[in-house]
């Protein structure tokens, strides 16, 4: 029954989509506008079909005719349509005023390489051997407790010695890091535009 109304009323889904202009600043084309009232249009029977099994067991009044209550429908979508087209009619779009822009951003996060580059500042720099494997595994988010079992397997120390050792050379190197490039690793990250007016 919900199939055999819809098809008789779909025609009033390219009624209303002719009634909105300036749709295309929705992005919206006039084929989507048809399909979002055919799909209002489906809708509004079911929900219809509710209103009337409740007329027929008298709990509600009679409700208006089907295709009233459609049409009433479709221009209410058709209000909201009008209202979002309002709505975004004010704006500048990027295209209208050639508008650019770009982030300057030099890292390079490469964990399978063990590349690990923050603003063209390489963090491992001037490690070596076990002591570049700690920090790698240190920037990659294991914690000392771990990297000190690490640290002992290839050492072979105690792990309480091995805590001490790995704290040392995190420590260390962080300190490196911010003596040798400390504004470089903490200032923000830059960012470019442009855009030109026309009257």
């Amino acid at each position: 029954m919900t199939e055999r109304l819809y098809l008789k009323y779909e025609y009033l889904a390219k009624k209303y989509a002719g009634l909105i202009s300036s749709y295309e600043v929705l992005s919206f084309t006039r084929e989507d506008l048809e399909q979002e009232f055919r799909i209002k249009i489906f809708t509004t029977i079911k929900k219809y079909g509710v209103r009337w099994g409740k007329y027929r067991r008298g709990e509600i009044a009679k409700p208006v005719a089907l295709k009233y209550y459609i049409e009433t429908a479709c221009a209410n979508k058709r209000k909201d349509f009008m209202k979002y087209i309002e709505r975004e009619g004010g704006k500048v779009y990027m295209d209208d005023i050639n508008y650019d822009f770009g982030v300057e951003d030099g890292s390079i996060i490469a964990p399978e390489s063990n590349t690990f580059i923050v603003r063209d500042i390489d963090v491992l720099e001037g490690l070596e051997g076990i002591e570049r494997s700690i920090f790698s595994l240190f920037v990659r988010g294991y914690d000392k407790r771990a990297l000190a079992r690490v640290y002992s397997a290839k050492v072979n120390i105690t792990k309480s010695e091995s805590l001490v050792k790995v704290t040392k050379i995190i420590d260390d190197q962080r300190q490196y890091l911010l003596d040798t490039y400390g504004d470089e690793l903490t200032r923000q990250k830059q960012v470019y535009s442009s855009y030109s007016l026309d009257d």
